[in-house]
């Protein structure tokens, strides 16, 4: 386990989690982690709290009508998403950025208190999930960025402060710094096989955020970087695919085990089998 003393995830989203899904978060989950800027180290006063779960669920949720797949939870500056690990493997394996990076969170990012050994398995194999996929997975992230900044695409839960900065400089400034960090991480991955998601250049990235970068000046470090990636493709050590046989081996093994631990717990807790059926 990890030491550290991230705090746990705040008992509304919990709560909410449990009466939306008719299941315990707390029992079923097997990773918290945080997310967006604070694991950038770019975080600020105005910062929100993100938080990302991955849960195993219950056997009812594969035997029975009901499937999690995901749930997300939104309250004051609180925003939690949880996915389930099947969810969870399929977009590690198509290198989903955001995914990906999860796995190479420094320690202090993770919930000691509620990252279990079935995601440390997980982390350790990491490199199970890593492929050339990467290359195009993260550009297209960041092209997506790019295309939002230059069409000067809004979102509904775009605040008052973030509007302003859009006014002021012509494009987000945000969508600029998720872009610029978006190429670096994919290139540095592609080139070396690893994710520093604490990043080295976050003083830089927090000036691209703050507006002290020209629109043209982020479209030319774009264009640089699209170069360097096309470059790095060709020269990468990455397997040209994922692991996915043997991910789908680890997937369904903690799957079966989890689902075991949790009968095993509800017989000792009941000391009646929970799956009888009475005539």
């Amino acid at each position: 386990m990890f030491a550290n003393k991230m705090r746990l995830l705040p008992h509304e989203a919990r709560d909410a989690f449990t009466e939306k899904n008719d299941f315990s978060f707390t029992q079923n989950c097997i990773m918290v982690c945080q997310r967006g800027s604070q694991v950038y180290g770019m975080s600020t006063a105005l910062s929100d709290e993100d938080y990302f779960a991955v849960i195993i669920p219950p056997a009812e949720q594969f035997l029975g009508l009901k499937m999690f797949d995901s749930w997300t939870y939104q309250y004051n500056d609180i925003d939690v998403v949880v996915f389930s690990l099947r969810k969870y493997i399929g977009l590690l394996l198509n290198s989903n950025p955001t995914m990906l990076e999860t796995l190479w969170y420094r320690e202090i990012d993770y919930c000691d208190m509620e990252t279990t050994s079935a995601f440390l398995n997980i982390r350790r194999n990491r490199n199970l999930f890593s492929s050339i996929l990467a290359a195009g997975s993260f550009s297209g992230y960041a092209h997506n960025q790019l295309e939002r900044m230059e069409h000067n695409v809004t979102s509904r839960r775009m605040g008052a402060k973030r509007r302003r900065i859009m006014d002021k400089f012509g494009y987000d400034t945000k969508n600029a710094s998720h872009l610029v960090r978006l190429y670096r991480m994919g290139l540095e991955f592609v080139e070396t096989g690893k994710l520093t998601v604490y990043r080295p250049d976050r003083e830089e990235l927090l000036a691209i955020k703050n507006g002290e970068w020209s629109l043209d000046e982020i479209k030319a470090e774009a264009a640089r970087l699209e170069e360097r990636m096309c470059e790095a493709k060709e020269k990468s050590p990455l397997p040209a695919e994922p692991s996915t046989h043997v991910v789908e081996k680890l997937l369904i093994n903690l799957t079966l085990e989890h689902i075991k631990n949790q009968n095993s717990t509800r017989m000792d807790s009941r000391s009646i089998n929970p799956y009888k059926f009475t005539t």
